[in-house]
């Protein structure tokens, strides 16, 4: 295991020979609101409503009116699906409602940068070369003793691994309540958050977790790569327009040269009309 040399002034997370230039330096109370809003979200998309009940409109049954209004002695009564009978629907019950809430993707992807730095400022984010374990029990006494040996308080670990290598590293993980495994190219923020100490392989530094970091500062002025790639389109949507208005002017003029030639011989054909008739 080897534990992350260190986060650059400028912002620039070295793992090994690996720089990632877009992590954040110091803590904003921006990022603060952003991580505080995602974990809001989620918890409302984790939440399931189990609590149903049916109404008088839900409940099979007849639309039969269940008898006449007068001459009963009785008060005058409708269907039988009605609250007041056995066997009928429940009345201001609760139903199922589904909870959802969005965050934008563009601010999912900031959360990363920001989550790693703090990992690293405060030691618990690690790097290893390969796990290779039989057993269940092997791997959890390498966790206790690697704890013990740098006196790290106990909590729950998160291993990130590469696609390839996810599988096997599972089997043995799986089983344990204070580890978790996700794929590098397919990070769950909310693992991280809720995670005390974070393992990546030296496999998954390259294989997956880099696309998450871009080549320019958050803290900086600079633009990062998505508003690279949207001025990109807007230069090619403006060169595209420049050709199009080209090609529209090209057309305009061969129409004018058309209709300018078209009119010359009806006025040609008209002069010898008119020479034909004087002649005559």
């Amino acid at each position: 295991m080897m534990q992350v040399s260190k986060i650059l002034d400028n912002g620039t997370l070295v793992i090994n020979a690996f720089e990632f230039s877009n992590v954040v330096a110091q803590k904003e109370k921006s990022y603060d609101t952003l991580l505080r809003q995602f974990i809001h979200v989620t918890g409302i998309n984790r939440r399931n409503a189990v609590a149903h009940a049916k109404g008088r409109a839900l409940v099979i049954g007849s639309n039969k009116k269940r008898g006449r209004n007068n001459k009963t002695g009785s008060a005058r009564h409708g269907d039988s699906r009605s609250p007041l009978f056995r066997g009928g629907g429940v009345a201001f019950g609760p139903t199922k409602i589904e909870y959802t809430a969005k965050i934008n993707k563009s601010s999912r992807n900031i959360l990363l940068p920001y989550l790693v730095s703090d990992y690293v400022k405060n030691n618990k984010f690690f790097v290893y070369e390969n796990l290779n374990f039989s057993k269940t029990k092997d791997f959890a006494n390498f966790i206790s003793e690697f704890f013990k040996s740098n006196d790290f308080d106990f909590g729950k670990v998160l291993f990130i691994t590469h696609k390839d290598e996810y599988k096997s590293v599972k089997r043995f993980i799986n089983n344990i309540n204070y580890a978790n495994i996700v794929a590098s190219d397919a990070i769950d923020l909310m693992a991280m958050v809720e995670s005390k100490y974070i393992f990546i392989s030296e496999k998954s530094l390259s294989g997956g977790f880099d696309k998450f970091f871009t080549s320019t500062n958050l803290l900086g002025s600079s633009i990062d790569k998505s508003k690279e790639a949207k001025l990109s389109k807007k230069e090619q949507l403006s060169t595209k327009k420049a050709k199009n208005a080209k090609e529209d002017k090209k057309n305009i003029e061969k129409k004018l040269k058309i209709k300018s030639e078209r009119s010359s011989k009806e006025k040609d054909s008209s002069s010898k009309k008119k020479v034909k008739e004087t002649e005559k």
